[in-house]
């Protein structure tokens, strides 16, 4: 069977909580829940009642102090519109935060694009923007920079970047972790050339990303747009609009508009847009020493031009760049690459010896080639080019590991579909294929992307790993943007010709039905940090949006995408409703926690996930096949009402398991937490039978269902380890106990442990239980904190976290049963093949040391391990007191 690859967000049904749950047909999320597409089945009258920030709100629930402001309307072919808005948090722009709603005739149809939960980041930058902006200069490690060119500045209409504050979207491990506070600098340098937008925390001045604008045809690459001038949005028309007769180096003889200024013709168009205007650089690198073509006659000749200088080449430019025009404006009435008429500028001859091309932000640049290639300015690569400025004008995508991989074939795609409007002679699924001097002389097939060491298959045969552990930058392609580009590369063949791959075929749909799903697709859904699964849902979408849910267009961009290993084919009848889960219990519950747990499924072969609703309000999703999930950060002595769903591959919902009322607790302890627990966190803690491992990035964490069992007037050895983003950090440690259990830790002794701030990883100190401590369970706090001790157990801090536990304290007089009980209950420790647990208890977990969930048992006082790998695993037992036991046991 196929190797088959299926979104890893989740496609959910009616579950929006607003008056329009029974009108949501779709909804595709991330992890974390937010969506990343609503599609709505039909209008309601209650939708109309809202207006589009009512909506957003409703839906996406953006939370205290962030809002979602408009900043355009885009308006298109066949009645389509969208609403495009920007996410803020208090007033500072949260960076890719963009989400549109989409409107056919005036209705209301979908709902796309990125959200990101605003949980109290910093908000008050700790440096100075130029601080910030010298460490983004030295990131960028330049010779020269073009604000030190002012004229060539000038022509680019650039200056010295200013520092802009946004919230970043920190990604860990390829999820989202946390919104940082952050500058964000435009730096082009001309030594070596690069142009990026570097993001320089604007807490302690870390470089998070870097995002190249400057994107090549050929391995490099870059994206996005900066601002126009007048002078160049609309190149002066002044002079006398002519028709001339171009002997073109790769396209033969074509007609092409040119401007007479009283003694010469020049390459400059004024009949599309804002103009073309097509300039010789004279093999330097300074824009400021771009001058004009000049002609006598206006029969651009191969005899004056086909020349050792290629000045011929400009006459592709200059054509190339006019049907790359028309091509927009006919098939989608794009006036230019941004929709806005703005001016083209092709400049031509860049450096000697330069084996390139590639868009600025601004204007597209050619290199001569060298001894391996011809100069870079054929038909299909200007395409591309100019290509490069729809998307950082529309979907704008990053330019790195997937994302970039998209905005590269898009930039192909589009290549292909100009070359074969106005040049169909040529081999049109072959991008740059007049560029070599020797075989082969193409750089990317999309027919056959093998050919090139390109993959046709998603992470399939050489597909270039682009996951969190790649750094992207030039060297490596940015993480295989140019390389991976052939999965959608391939899927766009194949949906436009068809293909047959076993039993499974492909209806062709020809390239202009194939286009217009990729334009609407590329200017109304994909957003900065789309990946291909998500690009899998758009075009689909995109496909239903024009052409009909189950159209034989629908149906083919879906089976395409079968044939490059993104999802499963299509298949209209498939809607058995996967097993409800059984037997939904709660326990555990404290005042911001309860622990759900369910019976497991009798298989897995169609699960995808479990969906966890209050209510009617999906909570949590997890696709963990172990069949319980902790439930934090709910409030104090409050009801809920939760229910499970099982979720299978083909986005089929089971019915609600039976339904458990859980009320939290009211906590009588003081509120503490660390505002950002980004940089130090804590990793573990070890005391008496506590050994806790903690993965959560809130800046409290309730850990009050973990307990452990001490006893009177006994020492214990307390262990935590550190979490934090440079080692050089120090790190201080505060413990406070409730003794007297009388709900705050103001009492004598209750300052239980302190260790002083060090870069050690892993701290030791000893706990002491007084001999008149209560008999019973008390609190205990555990708080790490940056650079100091944390003296109060109360209050907000900056950096750092804070833990809660239980401690279950015993008379200081044991019995010899208390004595024994504790290494009887789990052995032999450690062991070869069975493990034993003497104690009664609900459900026991065999977990690795990265987290994972292994096995899961039931009550039985045998355990098999003999297909674990010798090493170390942690058993968690959750006991029938609903208190939890967790070991630490050697596997031989």
């Amino acid at each position: 069977m196929m190797n088959k690859k299926f979104y890893l967000g989740l496609i959910l049904f009616c579950v929006v909580t607003i008056q329009a749950q029974d009108y949501i047909q779709k909804r595709i999320t991330e992890k974390n829940g937010k969506p990343n597409l609503i599609v709505l089945d039909q209008i309601s009258p209650q939708l109309k009642n809202f207006n589009d920030n009512q909506l957003l709100n409703e839906v996406l629930k953006p939370g205290q102090n962030s809002e979602f402001k408009s900043i355009k309307i885009e308006s298109f072919k066949d009645g389509f519109e969208d609403h495009n808005f920007q996410l803020y948090y208090h007033n500072i722009p949260v960076e890719y935060g963009i989400y549109k709603i989409h409107y056919k005739n005036n209705q209301l149809i979908s709902m796309s694009g990125n959200f990101y939960k605003t949980e109290n980041p910093i908000i008050n930058a700790k440096i100075s923007s130029q601080s910030a902006f010298q460490l983004a200069v030295k990131e960028i490690n330049a010779q020269e920079y073009l604000w030190e060119n002012s004229a060539s500045a000038t022509f680019e209409n650039y200056h010295l970047p200013e520092g802009k504050l946004v919230f970043y979207p920190v990604m860990e491990n390829d999820e989202f972790k946390n919104l940082e506070l952050a500058y964000k600098f435009d730096i082009y340098a001309t030594k070596p050339l690069s142009r990026d937008l570097v993001y320089v925390s604007a807490v302690d001045g870390e470089i998070l990303s870097r995002d190249a604008i400057i994107k090549h045809s050929n391995h490099q690459s870059f994206s996005v747009s900066s601002p126009e001038s007048d002078k160049d949005k609309n190149l002066k028309k002044v002079m006398a609009k002519v028709s001339g007769t171009a002997e073109t180096k790769f396209s033969g003889t074509k007609s092409i508009e040119t401007t007479f200024d009283g003694t010469h013709y020049t390459l400059n168009d004024q009949t599309r847009g804002g103009g073309i205007k097509t300039l010789n650089l004279q093999k330097t690198t300074d824009y400021s020493l771009a001058v004009d073509f000049l002609d006598n006659d206006n029969i651009w000749s191969a005899s004056e031009y086909d020349n050792a200088n290629f000045d011929n080449s400009a006459l592709d430019a200059h054509w190339g760049a006019a049907k790359t025009y028309d091509y927009f404006k006919t098939t989608f009435n794009r006036d230019s690459y941004d929709n806005n008429g703005s001016a083209l500028v092709n400049l031509v001859h860049y450096s000697t010896n330069y084996s390139n091309a590639f868009w600025t932000g601004t204007q597209m640049v050619y290199g001569d080639g060298n001894a391996t290639y011809n100069p870079f300015t054929s038909l299909d690569i200007t395409a591309h080019e100019l290509a490069h400025g729809v998307c950082s004008s529309s979907a704008n995508l990053k330019y790195e590991r997937e994302s970039g991989a998209i905005n590269e074939s898009l930039s192909d795609i589009w290549a292909m579909l100009v070359e074969k409007e106005y040049a169909p002679e040529k081999q049109n699924y072959l991008i740059a294929e007049e560029l070599g001097k020797t075989t082969p002389y193409y750089l990317r097939s999309m027919a056959n992307p093998n050919l090139k060491n390109h993959p046709s298959y998603y992470q399939g045969t050489y597909w270039y790993s682009s996951t969190g552990s790649c750094f992207p930058y030039s060297g490596n392609d940015y993480c295989g943007v140019h390389i991976n580009s052939g999965v959608l590369n391939h899927w766009f063949y194949i949906l436009s010709e068809g293909k047959t791959v076993s039993n499974v075929t492909v209806n062709g749909i020809g390239t202009a039905k194939a286009a217009s799903i990729v334009y609407r697709m590329e200017t109304s859904y994909l957003s900065p940090t789309s990946d291909y699964p998500i690009t899998r849902e758009y075009a689909i979408q995109s496909a239903i949006d024009l052409y009909g849910k189950g159209s034989p267009e629908a149906v083919s961009v879906q089976n395409a995408f079968y044939l490059v290993g993104l999802g499963d084919i299509y298949n209209p009848n498939d809607n058995t409703l996967p097993l409800t889960p059984q037997n939904l219990n709660a326990y555990q519950t404290g005042h911001s926690t309860t622990t759900l747990y369910w019976d497991l499924l009798p298989d897995y072969d169609d699960f995808q996930a479990w969906v966890i609703y209050h209510n009617d309000d999906v909570v949590a999703i997890t696709q963990s096949l172990s069949s319980s999930i902790v439930l934090t950060n709910l409030s104090p002595d409050t009801t809920y009402n939760f229910t499970v769903r099982t979720r299978d591959k083909n986005n089929n919902l089971s019915a609600k398991s039976n339904l458990v009322t859980v009320k939290t607790l009211t906590d009588p302890y003081c509120d503490i937490e660390a505002v950002n627990s980004n940089y130090v966190r804590m990793f573990r803690l070890e005391l008496s039978d506590i050994l806790n491992d903690s993965y959560g990035t809130s800046g409290y964490e309730d850990f009050t269902y973990v307990v452990g069992n001490v006893q009177k007037s006994t020492s214990y050895p307390l262990y935590m380890m550190r979490t934090v983003s440079n080692s050089s950090f120090k790190t201080g440690y505060s413990v406070f106990v409730d003794w007297n259990n009388d709900g705050d830790f103001n009492d004598q002794n209750e300052t239980a442990l302190t260790i002083a701030p060090s870069q050690t990883t892993t701290v030791s100190g000893v706990l002491s239980v007084p001999s008149d401590a209560i008999t019973g369970k008390v609190r205990m706090r555990c708080i790490i904190n940056y650079d100091s001790i944390n003296n109060s157990p109360c209050g907000n801090f900056d950096f750092g976290q804070v833990e809660d536990y239980t401690l279950n304290i015993t008379s200081g007089t044991l019995s010899a049963d208390d004595i024994d009980s504790k290494k009887d209950f789990i052995y032999p420790n450690p062991t070869k093949d069975y493990l034993y647990y003497s104690k009664d208890y609900k459900k026991l977990e065999v977990i690795c040391i990265d987290g994972r969930v292994l096995m899961t048992n039931s009550n039985t006082s045998k355990i098999n391990l003999s297909n674990l790998s010798a090493g170390i695993y942690l058993i968690k037992v959750y006991n029938s007191d609903d208190s939890i036991t967790t070991f630490k046991i050697i596997k031989e």
